[in-house]
């Protein structure tokens, strides 16, 4: 049963409970308004009676003196994270699901008011006193709850503007009205779930879907702390608290001093672009694609199946125009907020403000350049020594980046009725095409350079990427004719394929160093295992002759210093890490195309190991159950599931196997291979989670653990899969995520130590399971190469 149709289930009787507060207290009626409690909230009051007395056991037992401390520490857990705020904080979210009417944003929102009820004070026993601790659990919720609060009252009044300006003439129930959203009928204010309510009263039948896309922000928020956790490495509860309560106060701050979009550009960019006057009221665009009718028709009788194709077109054409001018507004912003992280990057560097508005060349003034088919520069430095050959030039405002490279095809304007119906009856759509995909490379671009330089922020200034040099003006055209624009278009379109093409290979080396970076942060957690089987290379790293690669699975060290040989044909060592500079130069000199093929297979083999190794450490630490209360204990790694020698184990194996292969240095081979063995591992895990293990724990009487791994199904396996999700970064559009590698562990997390053992016999017995199918099909697969070759002899 999926969402909320359990409730038209005839059995459901609690159809139309709800709550209420009495100061610090929340009761729960029926329809009747009789106090009522539901059994799994007397559940829930045992597990935290249970949970304090083991906390309040501990903090006696670390000091006895301290019976203050322990008594607060009562007082404070009666009530989770401080009732007022905590209540404001759910009462927010679920204000929000009332609006929310797509399946999937109601059960986001959900899960987030799930979350919420159950967050807990998290301890930190190596203070003395909990209170402090507790004070900043209380802040963050705080920093949440005005976030909140601000974005969605603010989204309400944008939303009520909205309304009101469509419906300012009130409605008249013609069809001309269908699609719009429904009137607000401004006169009851209303408390949609409590009074007082979390958020701005609203009124009757007043709905607003957009409020169901505030799942995103816990979202964002969590991906921000896990980013800032990989870079502080906290140690304890209190050290992450603390980082939490900065990085809520830092979104805080933000959302305070954010500008609005256009800020960014010159007055006349946001009048031609970014004005919404006319283009965004739905009765003003329909008047205009009603006068682009009348103004073609009138010449021309036009009847019958002709007719209706002609109208249709036009107004796809005005829908296509709509959708162009959203989506470079969209390209149009991201490169300004780029372009601010750009900048700061840049100055960190010790460059100019300059090095983000370096230009192409105008078509009018664009010369023939002698030698224009030679690559361009390794880095910016080796221009800047000669000041003439650089352009220094700083605008007031920024421009969009069809202007920066001609001034005809950048005319258009959305200001007026007359400038639209120019853009929709003449050539405006192409150029708007062309606008939007000069802007999506602009943003591309600084995009990959601001990947780059926060992949590598370690590295020393002069060894900074040239993602802006001029490359505009080598291959321009030298006579402009009748179809000037078309020749421009073309040229244009060619000049963006051309860019978007060298931005690749920028963009697979930032995911490289990013997918490296990973691997350096989860071999930190295990220095034995980093300094026994892995390489780390040096800064300015030079390399010496070319090397052999010797087939010995057990001799890591002697190696060569290389994934893939210097032309990218043969591959060579799967345990070194490159130092991050070293990923900048990697086939640098090679021609093109072959360069890109040679980082396309870097990847694809590096994404696969990395994944590989974060499966196989997290699984070892499956079985590890730390005696310590640090908040991080990855190096506590016990010998219940093969230990640190089990994973030694592993990836030897990993090394036998591709020393096995049929040709052990085709990186093609290689990476082919390296992918297999990911999804099969996965795979295993997946099928004794979903399968084995639980009817294992079902058939042994283990209820209370079957329950809890298949509850906890929904939250571990995903991550492991490429189901398409929505997240943070692509709310409207699914797509598979990046894997999580401690995300499987969340399946066994509620387990003992004994039914821990249960689950790792399955787990193991599935693998041994796994090799003995690929065993018995790589012996059926040979008995038939045998088959073949003594029939085709028997032929001859």
């Amino acid at each position: 049963v999926h969402s909320l149709q359990f409730m038209e289930f005839a059995e459901v009787e609690n159809h139309d409970d709800f709550y209420t507060t009495e100061g610090a207290y929340i009761h729960t009626q029926d329809q009747r308004g009789v106090y009522v409690m539901y059994d799994v909230a007397l559940q829930d009051l045992k597990d935290l009676e249970k949970e304090l007395l083991l906390v309040a056991t501990q903090y006696i037992e670390t000091e006895r003196g301290l019976v203050t401390c322990c008594s607060e520490l009562l007082l404070a857990m009666e009530m989770p994270l401080s009732a007022p705020l905590w209540g404001k904080l759910l009462d927010s979210y679920f204000e929000a699901y009332h609006h929310a009417l797509d399946s999937e944003e109601r059960f986001a929102l959900a899960q987030v008011i799930t979350d919420i009820m159950y967050k807990r004070p998290r301890f930190d026993f190596r203070l003395g006193y909990f209170v402090d601790i507790y004070k900043d659990e209380c802040i963050c919720i705080r920093r949440h709850l005005q976030l909140i609060k601000d974005v969605l009252n603010k989204q309400i009044d944008n939303q009520r503007k909205y309304n009101h300006k469509i419906w300012r003439d009130d409605p008249k129930d013609g069809i001309s009205e269908y699609g719009f959203p429904p009137y607000i009928i401004a006169k009851q204010l209303i408390a949609v779930n409590n009074s007082p309510p979390a958020l701005k009263n609203i009124y009757l039948l007043e709905f607003h879907p957009s409020l169901g896309l505030v799942s995103l922000i816990p979202k964002a928020l969590d991906h921000i702390l896990q980013e800032f956790q990989q870079i502080r490495r906290p140690k304890t509860a209190s050290d992450v608290i603390n980082l939490e309560k900065r990085v809520l106060q830092l979104a805080l701050d933000e959302w305070m001093a954010m500008e609005s979009p256009e800020s960014f550009y010159g007055a006349q960019t946001q009048k031609d672009l970014f004005v919404d006057v006319l283009v965004e009221d739905p009765s003003l665009v329909r008047e205009i694609a009603t006068s682009a009718l009348k103004s073609v028709t009138e010449g021309e009788q036009k009847q019958g199946k002709e007719k209706h194709v002609f109208v249709v077109n036009v107004f796809s054409r005005l829908l296509e125009l709509l959708t162009l001018r959203h989506r470079l507004i969209e390209a149009a912003v991201e490169s300004a907020r780029l372009g601010i992280l750009y900048k700061e990057f840049a100055a960190e560097m010790g460059f100019d403000e300059f090095h983000l508005y370096l230009r192409p060349v105008y078509f009018e003034f664009a010369t023939h350049k002698e030698k224009a088919d030679q690559p361009p520069p390794i880095f910016i430095t080796s221009l800047l020594e000669d000041d003439s050959g650089v352009d220094r030039y700083i605008p007031s405002s920024l421009m969009l980046s069809i202007q920066d490279i001609d001034n005809q095809i950048g005319k258009f304007s959305f200001h007026t009725r007359e400038s639209i119906l120019q853009l929709l009856l003449h050539s405006g759509i192409e150029n708007l095409q062309i606008a939007l995909a000069c802007q999506v490379t602009q943003k591309n671009t600084l995009l990959v350079a601001v990947q780059q330089a926060a992949f590598c922020h370690m590295m020393h200034p002069t060894q900074t990427v040239d993602m802006k040099a001029s490359y505009a003006k080598n291959k321009w055209c030298d006579s402009l004719q009748d179809e000037v624009n078309k020749v421009k278009r073309e040229v244009i379109a060619e000049y963006c394929h051309k860019v978007t093409n060298r931005m690749s290979q920028y963009s697979l080396r930032s995911q490289i160093i990013a997918y490296y970076n990973s691997i350096k942060v989860l071999l930190e957690d295990l220095p034995s295992i980093r300094d026994k089987y892995f390489i780390l290379g040096l800064p300015q790293e030079k390399k010496e002759g070319k090397e052999e690669l010797e087939n010995d699975p057990r001799s890591f060290h002697p190696r060569p210093r290389c994934l893939l040989s210097a032309d990218g044909r043969s591959f060579l060592n799967l345990w070194f890490i490159p130092y991050p500079s070293e990923t900048l130069f990697m086939f640098k000199m090679l021609p093109e195309k072959i360069g890109y093929k040679a980082l396309r297979l870097t990847l694809q083999i590096v994404a696969a190991f990395h994944d590989i190794i974060s499966y196989i450490f997290s699984f070892a630490q499956l079985g590890s159950a730390p005696s310590c209360f640090d908040y991080f204990c990855l190096e506590h790694l016990t010998a219940d599931w093969g230990g640190t020698e089990q994973i030694g184990m592993e990836l030897q194996e990993l090394q036998k196997m591709i020393d096995n292969l049929h040709n052990p240095s085709d990186p093609n081979e290689v990476a082919q291979m390296l992918s297999l063995h990911r999804e099969v591992i996965f795979l295993q895990f997946d099928a004794a989670v979903r399968h084995s293990m639980r009817k294992t724990l079902l058939s042994s009487g283990k209820v209370s653990a079957y329950q809890s791994v298949t509850d906890s199904i929904y939250h571990g396996l995903p991550p492991l899969s490429n189901s398409i999700v929505r997240s943070a970064f692509s709310s409207q559009f699914p797509i598979p995520q990046p894997l999580d590698p401690y995300g499987h562990r969340l399946c066994l997390c509620g387990l003992n130590d004994e039914d821990r053992r249960v689950a790792h016999g399955e787990l193991v017995g599935m693998q041994f399971e796994m090799e003995d199918v690929l065993r018995n099909n790589y012996e059926v697969l040979d008995d038939h190469r045998e088959w073949r070759t003594s029939l085709e002899k028997a032929r001859i």
